[in-house]
């Protein structure tokens, strides 16, 4: 089994939210306004380009749509791209939420923690990154526990380890362990 294989079959056993694997036509980009996609993945301006996009590079890509566990109700999702030249096992993560509750922002963040700590057990090193004007997603990095280690004039490259993410504010407040 590939090393990947393991961040594309994913059991978690939250017990608010789930993952539900990406399939084309499920217009993600349509959830939300053009702006904030373009947050996310800046060149994507349409449903049919991030289509492309995650079935071009699917042998380093995984999507998943995280939805609500008691009701099936989508609100986000996250994507997954192995970082082949990374010296160690590592994945980026990526995604967001296209419903505008808090509740809602509440549950993604939750997803996001889950998936963190499920790459994390299975050995891997977890990245990710964002648009240096994007405050709103900095601030959230950084309150998941993710360390900045690189920046250039338009992004910045975040780090997060088990102790990392176990301290952090977020997590404490989710899982309370």
């Amino acid at each position: 089994m590939a090393v990947f294989d393991t961040v594309r079959h994913i059991d978690s056993d939250d017990a608010v939210v789930t993952f539900v694997p990406w399939q084309p036509g499920l217009h993600l980009y349509s959830k939300f306004a053009p702006e904030r996609f373009r947050q996310i993945i800046p060149w994507c301006k349409s449903d049919e380009e991030f289509d492309g996009f995650i079935e071009q590079y699917s042998d380093i890509l995984s999507c998943w749509i995280v939805t609500e566990r008691a009701t099936g109700r989508p609100f986000g999702f996250i994507y997954c791209e192995l970082e082949p030249q990374a010296c160690q096992p590592t994945v980026s993560l990526h995604g967001g939420c296209w419903e505008q509750s808090l509740g809602f922002a509440k549950l993604v963040l939750r997803g996001y923690i889950t998936f963190i700590e499920m790459a994390l057990n299975q050995g891997y090193h977890v990245w990710t990154e964002t648009n240096k004007h994007n405050l709103a997603a900095v601030r959230l990095a950084r309150a998941m526990g993710y360390v900045k280690y690189c920046e250039t004039s338009e992004r910045i490259y975040f780090w997060i380890n088990r102790q990392r993410l176990y301290g952090s504010k977020y997590y404490t407040l989710f899982f309370n362990r």
